[in-house]
């Protein structure tokens, strides 16, 4: 897909942007939605020149994208294109039997560390939930897990419970000398040991472990296997997508 480009990935508790071309891409920014298009969103795009296409990564509730829709013909008379899972994507191959029932931010994802990685790997996506998928050589997709991520384990400790909430940081410690650290921690590692357990499991020969999500760096001194820590990793499976398959 030839053009400047404007990439919307929608999360959970986040929309992120970046406009991409043939030659680079702008610094990804991003806003708090709380479940719809934020009013503040049209007063930061009306800055943007009128991008030739929009491409939306979304796993939110889908009014979020007939909103955004309604903004970007507005505001540039552009159409939006939203991504969704395939079955295979430049040798990339989905294991679901529904392949669009995958999780498109996991998918591309997945495709932005197939365009990385030369062999197996694994993609760890910390996020509002944390997904790791494992990628075999040959680009096949061998299945995910999802579990609640680090925010969402503390708050539903939390919710379960009387402990207090008392504000502290948590450091790579084996135990927590307080309430919050205790709890933290105990999410912390139980969330890298998951990681580990996954690559230790999967019986692949050394696959490389990309790490993405706003969480990304508070989860990574937790995981004891070798790993690297892509931030955009969903915004180049995108740029991907916009290539011809």
């Amino acid at each position: 897909m030839p053009g400047r480009s404007l990439l919307v990935d929608i999360g959970n508790s986040r929309i992120k942007w970046m406009l991409a071309d043939a030659d680079g891409n702008t610094q990804p920014e991003s806003i708090a939605h709380g479940g719809r298009l934020p009013p503040a969103l049209e007063k930061r795009w009306q800055s943007i020149a009128p991008p030739q296409h929009v491409l939306v990564s979304c796993v939110a509730h889908a009014d979020i994208v007939s909103a955004l829709e309604t903004l970007a013909s507005r505001l540039w008379g552009s159409d939006v294109r939203r991504l969704v899972a395939t079955r295979e994507h430049g040798g990339l191959v989905n294991c679901y039997d529904h392949p669009e029932r995958l999780g498109v931010d996991r998918w591309l994802a997945m495709s932005g560390a197939h365009a990385m990685a030369e062999g197996a790997f694994c993609v760890v996506d910390a996020g509002t939930a944390m997904t790791i998928d494992v990628v075999g050589p040959g680009g096949r997709h061998q299945g995910g897990l999802i579990v609640p991520g680090l925010s969402m384990m503390i708050e539903s400790l939390r919710a379960g419970t009387a402990m207090p909430d008392y504000a502290g940081k948590a450091s790579p410690a084996l135990l927590g000398c307080s309430t919050e650290n205790a709890i933290r921690l105990g999410c912390l590692r139980a969330l890298g040991a998951l990681v580990d357990r996954v690559i230790a499991d999967s019986e692949l020969d050394s696959p490389r472990l990309l790490v993405t999500g706003g969480d990304a760096t508070r989860v990574m001194p937790f995981i004891d296997s070798p790993c690297e820590h892509v931030p955009d990793l969903v915004f180049l499976g995108m740029r991907g997508a916009m290539q011809p398959k």
